[in-house]
């Protein structure tokens, strides 16, 4: 079974190959909702269309990547004297700017939160329900913990070592439930190695 996360490309994709002409502004969210998850609470096709778009919420739009992502494995004074090439429009402005990316930060917690909210209220028809629930609980906790990193890296007070290195942990026990849920063992060595390193940076 392809990802939950794959579905908005795909059904983008089937829907322009269908009819470019008729389908180039097609409602996505829409889309996603019926043809994908068949919710009838009408919830997750916005909430997978706004989760995805979390990456724009920090103010650092980096091409063919995302700073939530990124804060994982690369330290924050890396990024702000090297990535100045890497980013689009004034992203370079707010990555320098301790003061804009700490209110970008935290708005990038609430909107993950709002963006959250309705999901227990959602009805998907299919047989990997439970199990898409918990992907997407996943992927908003992974983009809240990568703001918390940034605002870790900013301002030691700013967050609790503890709290992260909990959090952290929480992460890593359940990438390793869903990626067996979903694939094969190969890789996951790998993506656990990432995670285990990206615990670091909370030593006490």
């Amino acid at each position: 079974q392809p990802l939950a996360f794959s579905y908005p490309g795909f059904v983008y994709g089937a829907a322009l190959s269908w009819s470019f002409a008729t389908n180039a502004d097609v409602d996505l969210s829409d889309a996603l909702t019926t043809f994908a998850f068949g919710d009838r609470a009408n919830v997750m096709g916005k909430l997978a269309f706004d989760l995805g778009n979390t990456y724009k919420e920090p103010g650092v739009i980096v091409f063919n990547g995302n700073f939530l992502q990124w804060i994982y494995t690369v330290p924050l004074e890396q990024m702000r004297t090297r990535w100045h090439r890497s980013l689009a429009g004034n992203s370079n402005e707010i990555l320098q700017s301790n003061s804009l990316l700490l209110e970008n930060l935290y708005g990038t917690i609430e909107y993950v939160d709002n963006v959250m909210q309705p999901l227990d209220s959602a009805q998907i028809d299919r047989p990997d329900a439970d199990l898409i629930k918990r992907e997407y609980q996943q992927a908003a906790r992974m983009l809240k913990h990568g703001a918390k990193r940034a605002l870790l890296q900013i301002d030691a007070n700013a967050v609790d070592k503890a709290e992260l290195r909990a959090e952290i942990d929480a992460i890593i026990e359940e990438q390793q439930a869903l990626w067996l849920s979903r694939n094969r063992p190969g890789g996951l060595d790998d993506s656990l190695e990432a995670l285990y390193k990206a615990r670091e940076l909370y030593a006490e």
